[in-house]
C-alpha cells in the first residue's frame, strides 16, 4: 500500500490529498452521517478548499479518503458564493428524462466516458449545519457525479 501524502494547511483548513482509482477506499460503499458536528463542518470546509484547488467542481467525501456520504458541487469553481452546494446524505427523490453527456472525475485524472443521466433531478440532503433542505438541478450530471459514490464511476470505466 503506497503512503499517503499530508494533507497541506491552508488558512483554518486543510487542503486534502484526492485519492486515485483503484485506491480502496473509492470502491468501498460510503456510510450515512449520523451527527453534523464540528468534525463534518470541518470536513467540508476541507473539501471545498480542496475542490477549488483541484480545480474540479465537485468532490465526494470518499475522494479524499472519508467514507461518509458527503460532497460538495461548485459549478462556479469558487466565483458564486450561492453556488456551493453541501449535500450529506443525500437522496434522490425524483428523476426526469434522459441525457448522454461527457464525465470526468478527479479521482480518475484525464480521462472522459460518455454517461446517461436524468435530465432533472430533485434531491433531499442536509446541509453544512445539519437542516434539511431538497435541491432540483437541471443539470443534474454535475450533480449526481458527486453523490453518487465514485464506486458507479469505477463500474463504467471497468465495463466493456
Amino acid at each position: 500500500m503506497r503512503d499517503r501524502p499530508k494533507a497541506a494547511n491552508v488558512g483554518s483548513v486543510a487542503l486534502r490529498p484526492v485519492l486515485l482509482y483503484p485506491d480502496p477506499v473509492l470502491l468501498r460503499p460510503t456510510e450515512p452521517v449520523g451527527v453534523v458536528d464540528d468534525a463534518v463542518r470541518r470536513l467540508v470546509d476541507d473539501m471545498v478548499e480542496t475542490m477549488i484547488h483541484a480545480p474540479g467542481i465537485g468532490l465526494a467525501a470518499n475522494q479524499v479518503g472519508v467514507s461518509r456520504r458527503v460532497c460538495v458541487v461548485d459549478l462556479s469553481v469558487g466565483e458564486e458564493p450561492d453556488a456551493l452546494h453541501v449535500l450529506i446524505n443525500p437522496v434522490v427523490l425524483h428523476t426526469e428524462g434522459s441525457q448522454f453527456g461527457e464525465e470526468g472525475c478527479l479521482s480518475f485524472p484525464d480521462i472522459l466516458i460518455d454517461v446517461e443521466r436524468a435530465q432533472k433531478v430533485r434531491v433531499r440532503a442536509l446541509d453544512r449545519d445539519g437542516e434539511p433542505y431538497e435541491l432540483e438541478a437541471e443539470e443534474p450530471d454535475l450533480l449526481f457525479d458527486d453523490f453518487s459514490d465514485v464506486d458507479a464511476a469505477v463500474a463504467r470505466l471497468m465495463s466493456p
